[in-house]
């Protein structure tokens, strides 16, 4: 228990605004003294211990923006040691990015939210991923989205689904291609809104 307690109070400093802690020493640590008294770190990240979110949340809010989530040592640590991840924690992450509005994180973290399934695994062999890319013009409220599904219709005709996930003026959309049509919704804690749109597919 004083374990426990120990380890989680050092991961709350991690997650806090402008912590001058190294995250990768700091969670190696804590992983070792986890391993040694039989403790999962992983649990203990995706718990909801911290205000009620998990410390995975706090790192997304509290993160400077500027910074290239690839350049995001402290991110890059906790998610290394939480995977796999949760529904909780993966619900929590989605609303920490949409709080944000960072669709380049939120893009970042897409294997960690969606694991490549042994289907697309098998067929990808872990090459490109999806890639989403938004372009929204400043003071408008329309938003073009391009979305690039390496070796589509071979995943199509083994997996019969694909869902993708992206952020755009202040909501979560969710798009889920399958075999014969393309439902666009939008997720938990995003507001109702009007859509018009139009699909071309290339």
């Amino acid at each position: 228990r004083e374990v426990k307690a120990t380890v989680t109070a050092l991961i709350r400093d991690l997650v806090r605004p402008a912590s001058n802690a190294s995250p990768a020493a700091v969670l190696e640590s804590c992983a070792g003294a986890c391993r040694s008294y039989s403790i999962s770190l992983s649990s203990l990240l995706q718990e909801t211990y911290i205000e009620s979110h998990t410390p995975l949340y706090w790192a997304i809010v509290n993160r400077q923006a500027s910074l290239p989530p690839t350049d995001d040592a402290l991110l890059n640590a906790l998610f290394s040691h939480a995977r796999p991840l949760g529904s909780t924690a993966c619900a929590d992450v989605r609303h920490a990015c949409l709080i944000t509005s960072d669709q380049v994180l939120f893009q970042h973290l897409q294997p960690f939210l969606h694991p490549p399934s042994a289907t697309d695994d098998m067929i990808l062999a872990g090459g490109q991923p999806d890639t989403i890319v938004l372009t929204a013009a400043p003071g408008e409220s329309a938003f073009a989205v391009d979305i690039q599904i390496p070796l589509f219709q071979k995943r199509m005709h083994m997996g019969r689904k694909i869902l993708l996930e992206f952020i755009a003026r202040g909501r979560l959309w969710l798009v889920e291609r399958g075999q014969w049509c393309v439902k666009l919704r939008i997720a938990p804690h995003s507001a109702p809104t009007y859509v018009d749109s139009q699909l071309v597919v290339e």
